[in-house]
């Protein structure tokens, strides 16, 4: 009699604290599900992550949808999230401030020095507060070793940033960004240039050009826009672009990371200002801006006298090559370039 009265105790415990326990269980799952859940979601090894900041938009595009929307939806129609993954080595373009709490995407022609130069000044390993005292090589060479990539971490605090940290990086037009790479590392002298002569030049003058002399096949030191252009066209070139010339899809994954602000090169110092105000930086350091002394030929002008080189059907080619770009941030052909074939006014 006595072990059925334990039974019957213990059987009445377990009706009253089991279902508590199931909905103790329940609440916590709900809640992890729900507002307090980190605002991103892992699936597999393909990530995918949410930002609770806004996007900028630089107005509206012709759907009248937001940016952050336009962004996302062109991400699906191209198919890009499903095509992408993000690894470790997709990480080494992305500079990390712990202090702040920032993850910068680099994109090069873009700003990017005075980017760097900016958060070398925040992390407080440079004896400057004004950016511009840093000379532009040591940006990349000597102060390099004082700026963290998101690479450099371990992939648990890797999700916590991307998580929770203000990310952010600048695009350009992509034509008028090619160009500028062209002239910077092509048309230079500088030892930088040198390098690309040796690196990129010589094997490119070597594919594309006909009757090339020994001293060019040597040096690599006068390649052409146009044989520039059949090289980052051509579909059986073996290696990746290289960073100066990558697609802004490919250098910062914006359609895997949910970004919490997309700059404009275009409107850089306003844009600019707008980070710096957002992660708490702007009465530290003011992000560089052009001398009033500083002359330039027209845009236009320099687009247009490069561009005509460079026959229509390799327009096209070219403009396919950055369509997921121009698609993405919204930009369209700069008319310039547009006029110079006839495909492109009919359409």
């Amino acid at each position: 009699m006595k072990m059925w009265l334990r039974l019957f105790t213990v059987l009445a415990a377990l009706g009253v604290f089991l279902p508590m326990m199931v909905l103790v269980y329940m609440n916590a799952w709900t809640m992890s599900d729900g507002a307090e859940r980190p605002s991103g979601e892992a699936v597999g090894r393909k990530v995918h992550y949410k930002s609770r900041d806004r996007l900028n938009s630089v107005g509206r595009n012709p759907k009248g949808l937001g940016w952050r929307d336009h962004l996302e939806e062109k991400c699906e129609d191209m198919g890009i999230q499903h095509s992408q993954k993000i690894n470790h080595r997709s990480f080494n373009h992305i500079i990390v401030d712990k202090k702040y709490k920032v993850l910068y995407c680099q994109v090069p022609k873009v700003a990017c020095t005075n980017w760097r130069r900016v958060l070398l000044v925040l992390s407080g390993k440079v004896n400057v507060t004004d950016p511009m005292l840093i000379k532009a090589g040591d940006v990349h060479k000597k102060y390099d070793k004082h700026l963290t990539y998101l690479s450099d971490l371990s992939l648990e605090e890797v999700d916590y940033a991307l998580r929770n940290y203000y990310k952010f990086f600048f695009v350009r037009e992509p034509f008028e960004r090619l160009l500028s790479a062209y002239r910077n590392k092509f048309q230079g002298q500088s030892n930088t240039s040198k390098f690309f002569h040796s690196r990129y030049g010589k094997d490119i003058i070597k594919n594309y050009r006909k009757h090339a002399s020994t001293s060019s096949l040597a040096q690599g030191n006068d390649v052409s826009f146009f044989e520039f252009v059949q090289y980052i066209v051509d579909k059986k070139r073996k290696e990746a672009l290289n960073e100066h010339w990558c697609q802004f899809f490919e250098l910062c994954l914006p359609c895997l990371i949910k970004y919490n602000f997309i700059g404009k090169y275009h409107q850089l110092e306003n844009d600019s200002k707008h980070v710096l105000d957002s992660i708490g930086a702007s009465s530290l350091v003011k992000f560089p801006t052009r001398a009033a002394s500083y002359h330039h030929q027209k845009t236009s002008d320099v687009l247009q006298s490069y561009y005509q080189q460079i026959p229509p059907h390799y327009l096209g080619l070219l403009w396919k090559t950055y369509y997921p770009d121009f698609e993405l941030f919204n930009y369209t052909i700069p008319s310039v370039i547009r006029n110079l074939t006839s495909a492109w006014n009919r359409s």
